[in-house]
């Protein structure tokens, strides 16, 4: 995707206008004028929480959950918790061969990964298990 606005990808996106906006109404007008390779997890998180550019948000959590499974913004495995939850919600949809390869990658990790507690370990795999589920369901 490269150097591309997100203002620029989608069509009739424009700022929200107004005296006093709320906290997510600003966010959303610094998201809109970012680069796509300028988002960050709390970014992401938010689209996935708030269903915005949910496409688009789901491409950015994958790519961040195939470079570390554990990725989180408030702990350890919390984006996994959004994508799951986005795909329940929201429907959104993933590749499959991402998942897939998500999967393999998340399995592995999980059994290597110092984990603090024993129920976030639980926890993740019980996460893991739901995206599987979901991911099953992929064409």
């Amino acid at each position: 995707m490269g150097k591309i606005w997100i203002k620029d990808l989608y069509e009739n996106v424009s700022e929200i206008r107004g005296k006093s906006l709320s906290p997510l109404e600003l966010w959303y007008n610094e998201l809109i004028n970012k680069k796509i390779e300028d988002l960050s997890i709390l970014d992401i998180n938010r689209m996935l929480r708030q269903d915005v550019f949910m496409q688009l948000a789901m491409e950015k959590a994958m790519e961040l959950l195939i470079k570390n499974p554990m990725e989180g913004e408030l702990y350890d495995g919390d984006l996994l918790y959004q994508v799951v939850k986005a795909m329940k919600k929201h429907s959104a949809s993933i590749d499959k061969q991402i998942a897939d390869e998500f999967i393999e990658l998340a399995d592995k990790e999980k059994e290597k990964y110092e984990w603090e507690f024993e129920e976030d370990k639980t926890e993740y795999e019980e996460m893991l298990e739901s995206f599987k589920s979901l991911a099953r369901g992929l064409r």
